[in-house]
């Protein structure tokens, strides 16, 4: 969500549109995933996050939501990793389906978003 800045002043009101500086820019996120085919129907697949430098800094976990036919469908990834692949999950699973993210930010604000994963 963008934040937008109203200043008040003496003559009148100037609106600045634009995230508050120290403020999370969720709309910069974007998940993603990568599979490795293990046989016939099944995959090895790890989702993550991509996302200027500087709002990867200011996440402090991910939580992942995985279909319902998972045991410990909840997951929660906290360490940033290294390299592209930001805050990565990696699960051995049959089917495609959508994977819901709840993004925690150190400033205590959240975002959540849904990604397609794809095989």
């Amino acid at each position: 969500m963008r934040r937008l800045l109203l200043i008040v002043t003496a003559l009148g009101m100037v609106l600045l549109s634009g995230v508050s500086r120290g403020q999370p820019d969720a709309d910069s996120i974007r998940a993603s995933n990568v599979a490795t085919r293990l046989g016939q129907s099944m995959w090895r697949w790890t989702a993550f996050l991509e996302a200027p430098e500087p709002t990867l800094q200011q996440i402090e976990c991910v939580e992942y939501t995985l279909h319902e036919t998972f045991p410990g469908r909840v997951r929660e990834v906290c360490n940033r990793g290294t390299g592209p692949q930001a805050f990565p999950l990696t699960v051995t699973g049959w089917g495609e389906f959508p994977l819901k993210l709840r993004i925690y930010f150190k400033d205590g604000s959240v975002h959540e978003m849904v990604h397609e994963l794809k095989f």
